[in-house]
């Protein structure tokens, strides 16, 4: 997929689940990285949360695991131009 391609949400009963990463909207303002844990039968989500660590940011992400059904919509990576 190129950048000039318009990539469109995808309904949740076609969310990949072959352990593949893709975004997801689940009910947060912004998209998640996320990918099908076989194991749990449940997507896997990677989230950013922000502390404050003496008055600094300290990213990190949280896991989050969410049922089929809190899957809203779903979109393949974009692929990024290497030039």
């Amino acid at each position: 997929m190129t950048t000039e391609q318009v990539v469109m949400w995808k309904t949740p009963e076609t969310a990949p689940r072959d352990g593949s990463t893709f975004l997801a909207a689940v009910g947060y303002p912004w998209p998640v990285l996320a990918c099908w844990n076989e194991h749990n039968n449940e997507f896997v989500l990677a989230n950013l949360q922000v502390n404050l660590v003496d008055g600094e940011q300290d990213p990190y992400f949280e896991n989050e695991y969410e049922r089929i059904g809190a899957l809203k919509r779903w979109m393949p990576i974009p692929e990024l131009d290497h030039d």
